[in-house]
C-alpha cells in the first residue's frame, strides 16, 4: 500500500477481478461437505409460488460460473473448498418467469458457521434473504454470523 493512492488501489483491484474472471483455470471437483441442501416453497397455494433453494457448488467450474453470474470473486475460494475448510453455496429462486441467482454463501465447515453471504456485485443480503438463510440454518444445524 505504501506509495499508492486509493484510486490506484481500486484500479488494481478492478484489474485483478477482471483477470480472475477471464483466466483459464484448472478444473477440480471436491466432495460435498455433508451439510444438507435446502428447499422452501413460498406461496405454495398461490398461482405464482416461489421455490427457494440452496445448493452446494462442488467444482472450480461451478465457482467460476457463479462468480461471473454474480460479478464477484467467489472463484478465489476454490482452494478452501478443495481442502474442506469451507463450502460455497448458491441461493436461487424459481418463479414462473424462470430461475435466478440471489446470493452466494460461504460456510466454515468445521464450525457450521455461515460466515458470508453476498448478492450481485457483493451486495449484502436483504431482510427477506436473511430470513431464507435463517430457515436453512435452523434445518441444517448451522449458525449465522453477525452482520449477515
Amino acid at each position: 500500500m505504501k506509495g499508492r493512492t486509493s484510486a490506484s488501489l481500486l484500479r488494481q483491484a478492478d484489474l485483478w477481478h477482471r483477470e480472475l474472471a477471464t483466466a483459464e483455470q484448472p478444473t477440480a471437483d471436491w466432495r460435498p461437505s455433508g451439510i444438507v441442501p435446502f428447499e422452501f416453497v413460498e406461496g405454495e397455494a398461490s398461482e405464482n409460488p416461489k421455490i427457494w433453494s440452496i445448493s452446494e457448488l462442488l467444482s472450480t467450474r461451478a465457482l467460476f460460473a457463479e462468480g461471473r453470474m454474480m460479478n464477484h470473486c467467489v472463484a478465489a475460494y476454490a482452494d478452501s473448498c478443495a481442502d474442506g475448510a469451507s463450502s460455497i453455496w448458491t441461493l436461487e429462486v424459481q418463479t414462473p418467469e424462470g430461475r435466478s441467482k440471489v446470493l452466494t454463501v460461504e460456510v466454515q465447515n468445521a464450525t457450521g458457521l455461515i460466515c458470508q453471504a453476498r448478492g450481485k456485485c457483493n451486495a449484502l443480503p436483504d431482510d427477506k434473504h436473511r430470513g431464507i438463510l435463517r430457515r436453512w440454518a435452523a434445518e441444517a444445524g448451522l449458525k449465522l454470523a453477525r452482520g449477515i
